[in-house]
């Protein structure tokens, strides 16, 4: 029974990978630029801009917009809400829009509620 429902499980993601390629065709490109898909934002390329709807590139900022900060930011972020001061746009992550509003604490708490959950 157990073979039987992953075999079909296994044969439905086939069909929505198939018919969806598309959609998933972003994915191959995260995996070709491996760990290089957050880079620095003044050295994206116009087809790098296009990685997963552009949303690399806003990653990308507001990683390093923590790496390049002090070392309490770093810990402690730039508090919350702090996003519309330095980007147009909400990172729409919530580990990486932790990282920079509430620092290495903020992003270890929402994984602690993860787990906890």
């Amino acid at each position: 029974m157990g073979l039987a429902v992953f075999g079909s499980l296994l044969a439905a993601l086939i069909i929505i990978v198939v018919l969806a390629r598309d959609r998933f065709a972003d994915l191959v490109t995260v995996w070709n630029y491996g760990t290089n898909i957050i880079q620095r934002p003044e050295t994206v390329t116009e087809e790098y801009r296009k990685v997963l709807s552009g949303r690399a590139v806003i990653w990308s900022g507001y990683v390093y917009g923590w790496v390049d900060a002090d070392f309490l930011r770093k810990i402690i972020g730039f508090g919350p809400e702090s996003w519309t001061k330095y980007f147009r746009l909400y990172a729409h992550n919530t580990l990486i829009s932790a990282l920079f509003e509430e620092g290495i604490l903020g992003v270890a708490a929402t994984v602690l509620l993860w787990i906890c959950n």
